[in-house]
Parts: C-alpha cells; sequence; structure tokens
C-alpha cells in the first residue's frame, strides 16, 4: 500500500536521523570518550577505537526500538571495544614477532639433540655394562649381527647349535 512517501524519502529521512544520532553522540560523549580512551591506547589506538565505538552505537541506533544512549550504556560500548582490542591483540601476539634466521631448519642436529644423545649413550653404556656376560654377548648378536633368540629344537639362547659347526 502506498502511503504516499517513496523509498528514497524514507532513505532521505533514515540518513538525516542517523546525522542526527551521530552529531547528539559526538556533542554529548565525544570528549569524555577520548580522556577514557587515552588512558588504556596510544592515541592511534585511541582515534581508531573511538571510531569502532560510533559505528557500533549507529548499528545499535538502527535497531527497533533504538536503546537509549545513557553514558552507562555508551561506557560500556567503549570498554567493549578496548577489550576486543587487547584480545585482538594477545592472540596474534601483536609485538612479540621475532624474525626467524634462515638457517632455522638445518640438516645436522641441534646442540641440544646432540646433548641428549651424548647422554643417552652414557646411559646405555652403563646399561650394558651392568649386564652379565652372557647377556651381552645375546645382545651384541642379536644387534649386531642380526641373529634372532631362538630357544629349543636343540639351539642355544643365541641360536647356536651346541657342538661342531656343521660343514
Amino acid at each position: 500500500m502506498f502511503d504516499g512517501v517513496g523509498p528514497s524519502m524514507k532513505s532521505a529521512e533514515a540518513g538525516e536521523k542517523t546525522r542526527e544520532t551521530v552529531a547528539s553522540l559526538v556533542a554529548r560523549f565525544d570528549v569524555r570518550l577520548r580522556r577514557y580512551l587515552h588512558r588504556f591506547l596510544n592515541p592511534i589506538d585511541a582515534e581508531d577505537a573511538l571510531q569502532d565505538i560510533y559505528a557500533r552505537l549507529l548499528r545499535l541506533s538502527q535497531k527497533i526500538p533504538p536503546p537509549e544512549f545513557n553514558a552507562v550504556y555508551v561506557f560500556k560500548t567503549a570498554d567493549s571495544v578496548v577489550r576486543d582490542l587487547h584480545r585482538r591483540r594477545q592472540s596474534r601476539a601483536g609485538g612479540h614477532h621475532v624474525e626467524l634466521p634462515e638457517d632455522l631448519a638445518r640438516e645436522d642436529p641441534s646442540p641440544f639433540d646432540e646433548l641428549r644423545w651424548r647422554q643417552n649413550a652414557v646411559l646405555l653404556r652403563r646399561a650394558i655394562a651392568a649386564l652379565s656376560r652372557e647377556e651381552r654377548m645375546v645382545l651384541m648378536l642379536h644387534r649386531v649381527e642380526g641373529r634372532a633368540l631362538l630357544c629349543g629344537r636343540g639351539r642355544d639362547a643365541v641360536g647356536r647349535r651346541p657342538g661342531p659347526v656343521p660343514p
């Protein structure tokens, strides 16, 4: 149903209402918001945050019914913007990035790897020294010569047959 007002007239009215809302917000809160933001942020970030605050408030003003923009509501929005900015910076570790050297991914072992290998070698030597002579022989034949441990069927513990070696 046509109410006598065309769509272009409605958008012009909405644009005028938006301008009035922004002008009202800026007139009432700009100085206090700037002072509040400069307590937490550097000047450049404070300006960005101020624009974000006004953008959020503007979006909220277009709801039906629009909220009442009292000081508590505006500063809660400001606090939310500051917290979001801080969270974004923390999640991206802003300012804490370190350039990685080109030779970081090398083929040779790192000093930590070399130390770990030396410590493991010491532990293995101690463990082998604690073994009996027969157990050391079994370990050497199995690990060095690749023999399997075959017990039974006339063989000893290291897979050898007792007696003379067959031709």
